[in-house]
């Protein structure tokens, strides 16, 4: 049952609705990308990423969808047919004030995607088998029709940061109901968005890279060897179970062991707010200790498995051969 208090704040969400050039778009997804490749910012990277839009965080559903349906999007652009809404939710009060993506995800990667010459136009439903459209990327139409897209605007309903975060994972909830439910994990990361949060996908995702692009050598051998104790895979459930992991052991070296916190999921949860409510007030997260912190654990780790080839799961305190989960 709600509470008086989340009632109230349901009704008093803030919001405004710009209309954003595609160029625009364009170049807040840029900046977003860039920001989640930062580590602490400094005041003149601040500026350059101010107003970034986070497209692809880890949260988000993986991103699936054919050249057709893309194709779509760009067509409607091209014709004059309007995008459906996109909502944005500005991610605290930080001075650069970065917007992720409540929901139009799809709508906006296809479009990204297109600007970025990553697919070619196919089986356009309404101007059919032009020759100036069909199977052309981007680089390769009119210069009218490339500032035909460009010049498009898209509807935009911006939320100002939430104070109370459940009210974020209510509109999440009521935003993606006829559509695929996102996952518990994947609502929390969203919602609880931290910088601590974004380094730690950035450790996931860091060793996931070096990985598919054969970036581990001698000199390596450390990465190599996190990337199996963690157990880290790039399949979209399994990265939200490593982030969940991981923040149960940032909670544990920060905090300890809480006696209020029986379970996993409470410990992941908790420490996410928690780091979230810092983020939003623009106040610090402690990570710089908590990255040395963590950089100690993986040494020690890395140590304990030369005798343990597993030290998260059951062997460290089980001697049985029989078959048992890795973490």
């Amino acid at each position: 049952m709600m509470s008086s208090k989340f009632k109230e704040s349901m009704r008093n969400i803030k919001s405004n609705r710009p209309l954003i050039s595609v160029q625009d778009i364009v170049t807040f997804i840029e900046k977003g990308e860039k920001y989640l490749k930062l580590d602490v910012l400094t005041e003149q990277e601040e500026i350059e990423i101010l107003h970034g839009i986070v497209l692809s965080p880890d949260y988000q559903r993986k991103y699936r969808s054919s050249i057709r349906e893309e194709s779509s999007i760009i067509e409607s652009l091209l014709i004059g047919i309007p995008i459906p809404e996109v909502f944005l939710v500005i991610s605290g009060e930080n001075d650069a004030q970065i917007r992720h993506v409540m929901d139009g995800q799809h709508r906006l990667n296809a479009i990204f995607r297109y600007i970025n010459n990553k697919f070619p136009l196919k089986n356009l439903e309404i101007i059919g088998e032009n020759p100036a459209y069909d199977n052309k990327k981007f680089s390769e139409l009119d210069k009218k029709d490339k500032i035909k897209i460009l010049g498009s605007h898209l509807s935009i309903l911006e939320f100002e940061s939430f104070e109370d975060p459940e009210v974020e994972i209510e509109l999440f909830k009521r935003y993606n109901r006829n559509t695929k439910p996102l996952e518990i994990q994947e609502i929390e990361m969203a919602t609880y968005f931290s910088e601590t949060s974004k380094f730690i996908s950035n450790f996931i995702n860091s060793l996931i890279e070096d990985s598919e692009d054969n970036l581990f050598h001698f000199d390596n051998l450390r990465e190599m060897k996190l990337l199996k104790l963690y157990n880290i895979t790039k399949g979209r459930n399994d990265k939200q179970k490593n982030h969940q992991e991981i923040c149960i052991i940032f909670s544990v070296l920060e905090k300890g062991l809480q006696e209020n916190i029986r379970d996993g999921i409470t410990a992941s949860k908790v420490f996410l707010e928690r780091k979230s409510k810092l983020f939003k007030r623009n106040e610090d997260e402690n990570l710089i200790e908590m990255r040395e912190i963590f950089d100690d654990f993986n040494e020690l780790i890395i140590k304990i498995s030369n005798e343990v080839e597993f030290p998260f799961s059951m062997s460290m305190v089980s001697d049985k051969k029989e078959r048992q989960s890795k973490f």
